[in-house]
Parts: structure tokens; sequence; C-alpha cells
């Protein structure tokens, strides 16, 4: 029996930029069964690979109903159950993730909820020069606040989601180049569906992306990047529509060394509307990311950037500035901890509107053995706009276990 300390429950479902529960033991009949911590992988016949874990939380949520007025605060246990499928040979590889977290509150202050995350990628190299890799995802929660735990991933979203959101979403790539070869290039056509509780915010997003990058020497390499995307809102008689193409051109320098990596984009973004009542938009677009690793057990990643969003009302689009600051830190073999800060600021373009979120989040995590863990944590998340005198804040303390299933 193989032991793999690796964190099951920290993957990332995988996004659009991309992200069915089976029972274990009807896998059990191979006879090859390791643990990873908080998951149980059984090998299965054909190489291929099944693991799962269960979580239980229990939260305090000062505000469930994510309201600027009359907050309600509650308890919330949460179950979630995952389960991830993989196999891998010399020319390919298969991956897909499946969970589910069923939310009950104390007092019953809200129905009970279920949210659903499910992510497939499969890679294949065709021939030595290109490889191809198709992707799906689907997410289906019942709030959505953006990331306030985890290292950052390049965009802090300005809007808090208070009711259900549903975003499937699918990618096909073709990848051009020796693996390894200095010269690489990508490209990537994808589709995502956003859909809300109020239908008329639902948007289709269909965005093609064109890749080249170099590597210079062993340390410097710059790449050049071009977006071509169209949104296609659903017919609104109350708005005048949101269709739109957009078309973005960035270049890419990056800078590597064995503990730090520093990534800077910079380019153009331009929106052309269909409806010639809402003006055309273009405007610098940058990210910047970069990671330093002082010890192989301490990690510290710093997220800024300007990028555009969709936005829930009437403007053409929010312009937004964030910075985000992630810091990881193994204290031992079975004690590490968490730390995130992240501040955005969003200009709602035609609508005369800024809004300022500010989240914050910090965890402990203790294993006292490789099947069992132990999670406490705090995140706080607040929200102001200067069209109102009183802002949104959430504050949530969670402690939670993993397992095997």
């Amino acid at each position: 029996m193989k032991i793999n300390r690796s964190k099951f429950f920290g993957e990332r479902c995988v996004g659009t930029e991309v992200a069915g529960l089976a029972a274990l033991f009807v896998c059990c009949s191979s006879g090859i069964v390791s643990y990873q911590a908080n998951a149980v992988e059984v090998g299965l016949p054909g190489g291929w690979e099944l693991a799962s874990g269960l979580r239980v939380e229990s939260q305090y949520d000062n505000n469930v109903s994510l309201t600027t007025e009359d907050t309600q605060g509650d308890w919330i246990t949460r179950y979630s159950p995952r389960m991830r499928l993989s196999r891998e040979s010399d020319i390919s590889s298969f991956e897909a993730n499946f969970g589910a977290s069923h939310g009950i509150y104390q007092d019953d202050i809200k129905p009970e909820f279920t949210d659903y995350t499910a992510d497939l990628a499969w890679q294949w190299q065709a021939t030595s020069l290109v490889g191809m890799r198709a992707s799906a995802a689907y997410v289906d929660v019942a709030q959505s606040i953006g990331a306030i735990a985890g290292p950052p991933d390049g965009e802090s979203p300005i809007l808090i989601e208070a009711e259900r959101v549903r975003r499937p979403g699918a990618e096909l790539g073709l990848i051009f180049g020796r693996q390894g070869a200095a010269l690489q290039a990508r490209v990537t056509y994808g589709q995502q569906v956003n859909k809300f509780a109020d239908p008329t915010r639902d948007f289709t997003d269909n965005y093609a992306i064109s890749e080249v990058t170099y590597d210079l020497t062993e340390h410097w390499a710059v790449g050049t990047q071009f977006i071509d995307r169209d949104l296609d809102y659903v017919e609104s008689l109350d708005s005048v529509t949101r269709d739109s193409a957009t078309k973005s051109l960035m270049g890419t320098v990056r800078f590597r060394l064995p503990k730090t990596n520093l990534e800077l984009r910079a380019g153009e973004l331009r929106r052309t509307f269909v409806a010639q009542e809402r003006p055309n938009f273009s405007g610098v677009r940058w990210d910047l990311t970069a990671s330093w690793s002082p010890r192989s057990y301490s990690t510290l990643s710093f997220t800024a950037g300007r990028n555009t969003q969709e936005s829930e009302g009437l403007a053409d689009l929010v312009s937004v500035d964030s910075r985000v600051l992630f810091w990881s830190h193994q204290w031992s073999g079975r004690l590490s901890s968490e730390l995130s800060y992240g501040k955005s600021i969003g200009e709602f373009i035609g609508a005369g509107r800024t809004d300022e979120v500010l989240r914050s989040s910090m965890s402990i995590r203790y294993e006292p053995s490789d099947w069992f863990g132990l999670t406490v944590g705090a995140s706080k998340l607040r929200n102001t706009t200067d069209q109102l005198a009183i802002g949104l804040e959430n504050t949530r303390y969670t402690v939670g276990i993993e397992a095997p299933l």
C-alpha cells in the first residue's frame, strides 16, 4: 500500500480559460488500494485510478443572504463528497473530477441547497510536433462571492452573486511544437454559458485564443496572445442589448529562477457593441503575477492587473483593477497555513458607478494521520459602492474534517 500525501481537496476546479458520484467499494476488487490525504486512491485495470474523499464542515455565516440590511446569521453544515478518475499513458492523459456540497441551515433561515462542480480534461500527443487538448467544466452554485482562499488566479470578480449561478463550458485546443522546445504555439476554441437567477442577465461567451511563446534563455521567455471573443446576451425589452465583439492583443514576458517566477502581460482591448446606443470601448489591459519561494515549504504570491468583466445591470461593462496577495507555509509535515488578501475596484462603464471589494481569509490545516485532516479558517468580504451609503459585509468561520470515503 502506497501513501500519497497530496491534497485531493486542495485541487481547483478547472474553469473556462478555462472546470455522478460512484460508490468506492465497487472498485476495490482490484486489490490495489492506496490512500491520499483526504482521499482513497484505487488502482483499476487498464491503468485507471479512482480517488474519493469526504469533507464535513460546520460554518457560521453572519450574512447568509448576502444583503446590505437586515442581515441574518446562521450555522451551516456542509457535506462535500468528491471523486476523481484519471489515466495516464506515454502519449495521452485523462482526468475527471466530480463534486457536490450539500448545505443545511441550523435555524432554517434559508432552504437546504446543493452545489455541483465537475471538470474533465483529455490531452493527446498526436505526433512529436502536434498535441491536442479537450476540456469541459460545469459549475452550479447557490452563491458566488469570488475566490477568498487559495492562490491568486489572476482575476478577482467584482460582482457578488447572492443567488444561484450556473456555468457550463468547454474548450478544444491544438498545441504545436516539440515538448520542451523553445518555440511553442497554441490555438484554443471555447464556449462558456452563464445562467443566473435573473434570466435577463444570461449570456454566452464564444472565444478563440492564439498564443506563441519563445524561450530566449533558460530564465527569460517572451510571447504574444490574441483573443477574439463574442458575447451573446439573451434578448430583453427592458434594456439595450449588450451583444459585443472583443479583440485583445497582449505581449508576455516571463522570468524564471528556482525560487522566483515573474510574468507580465500587457496590451490593448477593444470592444465593439452591436447596439449603436452603446459606445465602443478600448483600453489597456495588463496583469502581473509574481511568486517567491525562499524555502520549498513557503511560497509568497502576488497578482495585480486590469481587466474587463460583465455587469449585472445597465452598464456596458466593468473595468476592474485588482490586487491579490497570498502566502502558504508548511510548518511541519502535518501542519500548514494559508493567508490571503485581495482588493478590487470596478468602474461600471456607462452607469457612473464604482464598487470596491475587499476579500481576506486565513486557514490552518492539521493532518494527524495520512488519511485524516482537520481545517479551521475564517474569511471576510466587504463590498461597497459609491451609490449606497451601506455596504455588504460577510464573515464566515469554518471548522472542517476530511477523510476517505
